[in-house]
């Protein structure tokens, strides 16, 4: 095998371009993994929930958990903006699902049975109070979410309980407009999903 792939870049060609572009996508990944510690390091915006931050399409440079420090609630801040809001935003397992992942904004920590109904943007809640919305009160210690572009809470409306902090792959640090729609088109995954 090894044998074959080192025929095939001394013939050069076509199959040394393969090789050498082969070569320098593993190595820009291998960069990238270094950089952000986390994997995969860039991932592509599939919806559009976080808009008008961040938008369908949009590739965004991941810098994962390990590194990133204490995460930055949208409630606790002063002045620290990320991605045209105060906050950081979080890229999570909904549920702990690695199958579902979740970009949006972490707005408030929250511990287990607390009722966080007043604490909430009373825009962004659903019902009257606690016993009216899904994880209320808190089932377990977690981080509240929205997508910028949301009417709601995600905890507010099922999509995800209070987030671990197990659950976080890591936090959005760069964004690059239009080059994640390569990704998603290639995926199939064009379209409104969160």
């Amino acid at each position: 095998m090894i044998r074959n792939i080192i025929d095939l870049f001394k013939q050069g060609g076509v199959g040394r371009l393969i090789l050498k572009d082969l070569f320098f996508i593993f190595l820009i990944g291998g960069i990238l993994f270094g950089i952000s510690g986390g994997w995969p390091p860039l991932v592509a915006i599939e919806s559009e929930s976080m808009e008008p931050n961040l938008h369908q399409g949009d590739l965004v440079f991941v810098m994962g958990s390990e590194r990133t420090g204490d995460i930055v609630t949208k409630k606790e801040v002063g002045e620290y903006y990320k991605f045209g809001d105060k906050g950081d935003v979080i890229i999570f397992n909904a549920n702990g699902d690695p199958g579902l992942a979740v970009i949006h904004r972490a707005e408030f920590w929250v511990e287990e049975g607390e009722d966080w109904y007043e604490r909430g943007n009373p825009n962004w809640v659903v019902g009257k109070n606690c016993g009216a919305m899904f994880n209320c009160p808190a089932p377990h210690d977690g981080y509240i979410t929205k997508g910028d572009g949301n009417e709601r809470y995600d905890q507010a409306q099922g999509i995800s309980g209070p987030v671990k902090s197990s659950w976080i792959k890591g936090t959005a640090e760069i964004r690059i407009p239009w080059i994640g729609y390569i990704k998603l088109i290639f995926n199939g995954v064009v379209g409104n999903f969160i």
